[in-house]
């Protein structure tokens, strides 16, 4: 909108140093996410596209309504200091370019900032997994897949004499699949790094088969004892969902979810450099097609009335199956459970997608914290997201 009072010329000048700024776009180089700076991180995440190959995944002819609230919520809450919070505040100190928040179906509250809007992608880092756990969940229901107590290596023989022999996909779901891993994206010699290969233009470098790569690693404990999070076996998942359905796990995903469900816009998920759908990160999309996500799996799976996952996935993925070493946080099939029975999809950088069914509450942020895994923005983001449900109980938009 512009603001009355400003000259016609002026608003030309501004139209024209904005398109200047466009053209003047400099992506950072298509290495390690985490060794982008603050700024490259603000460009990247919203420029994956020009980044990395992969997929358009396509929206449909119709949208999913979102139903807006005559009142925005109003949120506070205090720091640990004491000091009074509100939403520009948390946004700004956490390096939030876009918060949005659900309840019963209406956007409640929804705000962008850093350059945001709502018709960018943004990228969604580790909530793919969540995303990929459901589409697998899908293709037991359509019958590509017999069952969670099938072995891994029935869809991935390569895998059949390694570490891998005797897993599940229940015990590859719930990250307890017993295989010695690194997940510590700061060391560039850490196993994430290693498998961080992905399709970028013109680079002519060999890539990390990741299938190979699994299949080297030893085993550290009885499969189905402890939880050790490890993006490897995240991304074998969406091998076996693409193996199963005989196709990339994007086009799945536009035909199960996207196109049917009524997103607002077009997604796209990066490839790795053998071709395959990098099915434990980089899925980029819109902040409302996140919650449109999220509200969908929280309300059954339903299109057309009919759930497109297995009678009882839901309860099932969204229980903890398994401790962890975050406090009294448990894990389902790839959602991180909380004591209260809400669940989440985390990002590295401050993607999240909270769900609480008891209020039929959604939230969810994009965000470019200043480290991967970042305690204050965590806490920061508990702090909110109690003062929402407290905000809510209250009427505040009513």
């Amino acid at each position: 909108m512009i603001r009355r009072g400003i000259p016609s010329a002026t608003c030309a000048l501004l139209l024209l140093t904005a398109l200047a700024g466009a053209a003047e776009l400099v992506l950072p180089p298509a290495d390690n996410p985490a060794s982008w700076t603050p700024e490259q991180k603000l460009v990247a995440f919203r420029n994956m596209a020009r980044i990395y190959d992969g997929d358009v995944v396509h929206h449909g002819a119709t949208v999913l309504p979102l139903p807006r609230s005559a009142r925005q919520l109003e949120v506070q809450y205090q720091d640990a200091t004491g000091h009074p919070v509100g939403v520009a505040e948390f946004m700004r100190a956490n390096r939030v370019a876009g918060l949005i928040v659900l309840s019963h179906g209406r956007i409640v509250l929804e705000r962008y900032a850093l350059g945001q809007t709502p018709h960018d992608q943004w990228v969604s880092f580790s909530v793919a997994k969540s995303v990929t756990s459901t589409l697998l969940g899908a293709a037991i229901r359509d019958g590509a897949i017999g069952g969670l107590d099938d072995p891994v290596s029935r869809y991935i023989p390569e895998l059949g004499d390694s570490g891998y022999k005797g897993v599940t996909l229940r015990q590859a779901l719930t990250m307890s699949i017993g295989l010695r891993w690194n997940e510590d994206y700061a060391d560039p010699g850490s196993d994430w790094v290693h498998t961080l290969s992905l399709a970028t233009p013109g680079d002519s470098r060999p890539g990390v088969d990741i299938i190979a790569y699994m299949a080297r690693l030893p085993r550290e404990s009885a499969p189905g004892t402890r939880f050790l999070y490890n993006s490897g076996n995240a991304q074998i998942l969406g091998v076996v969902v693409a193996r199963a359905v005989h196709e990339r796990l994007a086009t799945y995903l536009e035909e199960k979810i996207w196109r049917p469900l009524g997103m607002e816009a077009d997604a796209y998920w990066v490839r790795d450099r053998f071709g395959r759908t990098f099915g434990r990160s980089l899925l980029n999309a819109s902040l409302r097609d996140y919650a449109r996500f999220g509200y969908f799996f929280m309300h059954g799976a339903r299109i057309a009335g009919a759930s497109i996952l297995p009678a009882g996935w839901i309860e099932d993925a969204t229980r903890s199956h398994i401790a962890t070493d975050w406090g009294d946080v448990g894990y389902g099939y790839q959602w991180w459970i909380n004591a209260d029975g809400s669940y989440r999809a985390i990002g590295i950088y401050g993607q999240m997608i909270h769900l609480d069914p008891r209020a039929d509450l959604v939230i969810v942020t994009n965000s470019a914290w200043p480290q991967a895994d970042w305690d204050p923005g965590y806490a920061a983001y508990d702090a909110l997201t109690r003062a929402v449900t407290r905000a809510l109980r209250s009427g505040a938009t009513r």
